[in-house]
């Protein structure tokens, strides 16, 4: 191990010495056949939706992972914030953006330690996640200030670099793969996916859309030995 340079960090009234520390570490050599994969997707609704599959595609777990408390709070947190900003106009406003900041890094930390606390516990070997990069929402797109607010507050490369670290750390293999058509494409590979968009009714009475969170969750993890994943 070497030992690298510290760094000061200040932690409210406090200040605090940081040394990281650098090393190799040996990554999982498992045979094709015998290896299993972690497929995550991460969500607005949900903040990761995981599925462990082996290599015949048999889906062996599934978990959801969603920290409703905190993002209620960051919900209300962010009504305040934009109330005083009409009240006092628009300012630093540091209390706001100083626990908004702290829900964010909990969501970030709390969703990658499930992730790789479900990776474990189902032996898995590699981590698969979409490669998510600077999202543009296109021209008259139906409510797009709201979901433009949204995805403001999404931390997904937080999420997928604290995953990475976590993986490596631990001698886990992260890889990345195109997130086209993993929506759109049958977990199965049967083709596209019929979706009827009009809401049903349940036995209360009450509008609801089936979830297909799952099949997307299933597609990214079949996209593995694809040409466009980036394995490290």
């Amino acid at each position: 191990m070497k030992e690298c340079s510290p760094t000061l960090v200040r932690k409210g009234k406090r200040y605090a010495l940081h040394i990281a520390y650098e090393g190799d570490v040996k990554l999982t050599q498992a045979e094709l056949s015998k290896q299993r994969v972690c497929a995550v997707d991460l969500g607005l609704t949900n903040s990761a939706v995981c599925s462990v599959m082996d290599a015949n595609g048999t889906v062996l777990a599934r978990t959801f992972i969603n920290q409703a408390k905190e993002k209620d709070r960051m919900r209300q947190m962010t009504g305040k914030l934009k109330q005083a900003q009409r009240q006092s106009g628009i300012g630093a406003k540091p209390n706001f953006w100083r626990r908004m900041n702290g829900l964010q890094t909990h969501i970030v930390h709390d969703t990658a330690h499930r992730i790789i606390a479900f990776a474990q516990k189902h032996s898995a070997d590699v981590i698969v996640m979409e490669f998510l990069g600077k999202m543009r929402l296109p021209k008259g797109t139906w409510g797009a200030k709201r979901l433009r607010a949204k995805l403001q507050f999404w931390a997904k490369r937080r999420i997928q670099t604290k995953v990475t670290e976590m993986a490596h750390f631990i001698g886990m293999r992260v890889s990345m793969v195109n997130p086209a058509n993993t929506s759109a494409l049958a977990f199965d590979g049967s083709g596209f996916v019929q979706r009827n968009t009009k809401p049903h009714l349940k036995r209360c009475g009450c509008p609801w859309r089936p979830k297909t969170l799952h099949w997307q969750n299933e597609r990214i993890g079949r996209w593995l030995p694809s040409f466009g994943c980036n394995r490290r």
